[in-house]
């Protein structure tokens, strides 16, 4: 992947540096492809839309696990050799990479087991649950 990302910047040896080393900066690099899906019952208009919404709800579950992500673009998505190295086809289309690693300077949260969460209905709790006899 750092090989064919510097392709999609031209001719600067300083940008292609740079542009190889992002990658590798992030300890999990996940990359988002758009497959459309001829047959289903969702709009071709609405499935980008539900990429998009699928991949922002993972962001919102790494942070709240205490890991930071940021969704790049950028030139790279639309290059072809970087497609031909994902080996992706021409109708779908590589939406960026989400860029996974722990958040600088917060440490990790510490979440309460299963037990802390649950809770146990010892008795009936709503409104109507004395039931008078009728006549």
């Amino acid at each position: 992947m750092a090989s064919a990302w510097p392709c999609a910047l031209g001719d600067d040896p300083y940008a292609r540096e740079r542009a190889a080393a992002k990658p590798m900066s992030a300890f999990l690099l996940i990359a988002i492809v758009f497959a459309p899906a001829a047959r289903t019952a969702t709009p071709r208009w609405e499935q980008p839309a539900s990429t998009a919404a699928a991949i922002h709800t993972l962001s919102l579950l790494l942070h709240d696990r205490g890991y930071a992500s940021i969704w790049r673009t950028g030139p790279a998505t639309r290059d072809r050799g970087v497609h031909a190295l994902r080996r992706l086809c021409y109708d779908e289309p590589l939406l960026g990479w989400p860029y996974t690693g722990m958040a600088v300077g917060v440490p990790p949260r510490r979440l309460p087991g299963p037990r802390a969460r649950v809770r146990t209905l010892t008795q009936v709790e709503a409104p109507y649950a004395k039931v008078e006899a009728c006549c």
